[in-house]
Order: structure tokens, then sequence, then C-alpha cells
């Protein structure tokens, strides 16, 4: 300094930092500050807490298929920055290893131009370009969809980088450890209707083999049935039931389940909503002697029948695409274990009325006895020959 600090005076000075891309935990969070002169410390403070580094300030990873191994799963993937985004910026996604990325059917929604373009600098690397002609004001969403490979498993960091470049290659908004979805495995299902006239209450029978056994020791076991929003689950879950599809192998070894039990097991729960979904939720472990007796609160690989009622809308829809998920939900999160969200439904009909009025019907006659056209005009001639009484 070229000056003499005099005491009892408010100072401030600036200088040139280069943030790190990460903030720092908390413990090391944390500033000194010191003054020193002629090597000699005349003032000193520690542990100044420090800030937090600003984020891109909303992201969200929207997959359509979390099916392992899937081809061409479309990721939309929503993005709102609090920063103005220059044209000609360049937006970086980091995958988590195993996906892998590509350009086909790439677009954008009305929040971008459609001249964004898309470049994979590596598997799961993907470069977007916004047009030099459309920057972006402070606060405007846009989405980016893009088509994806899944990895067969998940990944065991299961997290996603973003990354929005100027033109100039400085970042002008970075966001880390933004969490990704779980891979599932492909369940097998088919829904079977059994009244689909519109309007009505429709049995239904909703028979699906899982690929991923669903744990006992997990709490929180789940079955999810999402229907199309026009129909409609009580909450009451009239009709419910879940039953082996096919009875005998409720005694059979290849059911895996132990000799002692009876299934359903009891405790199951049905939950619904009044809307298009509604849970099956399995019973809590009680120890292993309850389970031996009862049954396991998960499902093994096997063949299942779940029988529920549903309303029929009362008008078609262009929606017909049911979803079917098992899952583990409790207090620690939630964890996907086998999904199938692509599942066509059924086509439902209009319940034609009876016609039950016979005002307009013709009368109808016995026929009458043989030689009765005959007796009847021979009785008529003789009472017409006979002299009448005064």
């Amino acid at each position: 300094m070229d000056g003499i600090v005099d005491y009892g005076l408010d100072y401030a000075f600036e200088f040139g930092v280069e943030n790190p891309r990460y903030t720092p935990s908390t413990a090391q969070n944390v500033w000194r500050y010191e003054t020193l002169m002629n090597g000699v410390i005349l003032h000193l403070r520690q542990n100044i807490m420090g800030f937090m580094l600003e984020e891109i300030k909303e992201i969200h990873v929207r997959p359509s298929d979390t099916t392992t191994l899937a081809t061409l799963n479309r990721i939309e993937f929503f993005m709102m920055s609090d920063k103005a985004i220059p044209g000609g910026s360049k937006i970086v996604i980091t995958a988590p290893n195993g996906f892998i990325f590509t350009c086909a059917f790439f677009r954008t929604d009305e929040g971008l131009a459609n001249t964004t373009t898309c470049y994979v600098k590596g598997k799961n690397v993907a470069e977007f370009t916004l047009d030099s002609q459309d920057p972006k004001l402070p606060q405007t969403p846009f989405r980016l969809l893009v088509r994806v490979f899944n990895p067969e498993f998940t990944p065991q960091s299961n997290k996603w980088s973003f990354n929005i470049i100027s033109p100039l290659g400085a970042s002008i908004d970075i966001r880390d450890n933004v969490h990704g979805f779980d891979i599932t495995g492909k369940v097998q299902v088919h829904v079977k209707s059994l009244f689909p006239y519109l309007g009505q209450t429709n049995p239904l029978r909703v028979v699906f083999v899982p690929s991923t056994i669903m744990n006992q020791a997990d709490e929180g076991n789940e079955l999810v049935i999402t229907a199309p929003s026009t129909y409609l689950f009580n909450r009451n879950c009239t009709g419910f039931y879940l039953r082996l599809t096919v009875e005998t192998d409720s005694i059979a070894d290849p059911a895996g389940y132990p000799s002692r039990f009876t299934f359903p097991p009891p405790g199951m729960q049905c939950i619904g909503f009044d809307n298009s979904t509604v849970v099956i939720r399995m019973p809590e472990k009680s120890g292993l002697s309850n389970r031996l007796k009862s049954g396991p609160g998960g499902l093994l690989k096997n063949n299942y029948t779940v029988e529920i009622d549903v309303l029929n809308p009362q008008n078609h829809s262009t929606d017909n695409s049911w979803s079917f998920v098992t899952r583990v939900r409790n207090p620690a999160g939630q964890r996907i274990v086998d999904a199938n969200r692509t599942l066509d439904g059924f086509m439902l009909q209009y319940l034609a009325p009876l016609n039950l009025d016979e005002s307009a019907a013709r009368p109808r006659f016995s026929l009458p006895l043989s030689g009765g056209a005959v007796v009847l005009p021979v009785l008529v001639a003789g009472l017409a020959g006979r002299p009448r009484s005064m």
C-alpha cells in the first residue's frame, strides 16, 4: 500500500479471483484475513465464513424410458438460468459413465431456436450450440430433447453435469451433481379388460412377470399402475386382489416361495387416490418366522395377476398408454426396480341399450284346433235357421 492505514476508519479493496468448479465443504469454505508490516502480523481474523457459488437456477432430467440397454431413450433436459446467455453460447452436458449420446432426432422447444445444433464430443458428453442470433434473457426456460443409449445397470456415480459457456470460452453458469435416474428391468405386462364400455366400471386383469425380484428385506416394496388420465381408480380399491396367475404355482416348488406360506401375504395394502394411479404396497417385514408362514413382503420372479376395478371414461381419448412400475419407496428415498411405461391399452366401446318397448308389436294368436274353422260357420248357420222365441 502507498499510504498509511489509520485506526478507526473503514477501508475496502477488491481483487480478481477465479472461482472453483464446486462450492467447498462447509469446513473448508472459510477465509483468513490479516494485516502485516515488515513481516509482522498486526491484525488477524480466521474462520471467516465464505459464500456459496451460484449454479444454474433450475435443471430437470426427465427420461422417457429407464429400461436397461434401451436404445434411443428420449431425455428431456429442462433448464433455466438466471444469467443472460449470449447468442452462440454452448451448453455442455456430461452424462454418467455408461450412457451414450446421439444427435439423431434432436430437437428443442420454443425456448430455443430450431437452428440450435448438437454435437457429440464423447460417448457421454454432448455439446449444444445456440444460434448466434438467439440470445437468452435471464430466467428464460428452455428444453433440449436428446436421445441416449441406456447402460445395462444404474451407474455407481449417477450424477449429471451442465456447463453454459460463452462464445469467448468463459463459463457463464454451471451446475454439477444433478441426480440422474435408476436403470430398470423390463417387466412384462398385459392389461386385460373384462368390460370395455364407455362410462362403465371395468374389472381389470393386469398380468405381469417382473424381471427383477423385489427384495423382502427392503421396506416399502410397491407396485404402481398408472392408466391414461381419463380413467379413475377409486380410493377404496374396489375389486382388488393379487394372486399367482397359475394357481398350481402356489403349491409348486418353481414358485420359489417357502412351502408354509399363504399368498397374497396378509397386510398388503391397496391405495387409491381417486385419479388414474393406484399403488399396491407389500407388507413390511416382521420377522423371519412370520414371513415363512405368511409369505415375504417382496415378490420373486413369477407370473402374477392384479385384479382391480377402474371407471372407464365417458368419451374416447387419444391417450391409450398405460404404465406399470415396481419400486422401493421409504423415508430414505425412492428406487425404481422394474418398469414398463409404454403399455398398450384396450379399445372402448359404446354400450348399446336394449329395446324393451313392445307397444308396437303385432298381436300373436295360437293356431286354431283342427276343424275349428268349419265348426264355427256351421254353428252360426244353425242359429240363423231357428225361430226366435217370443
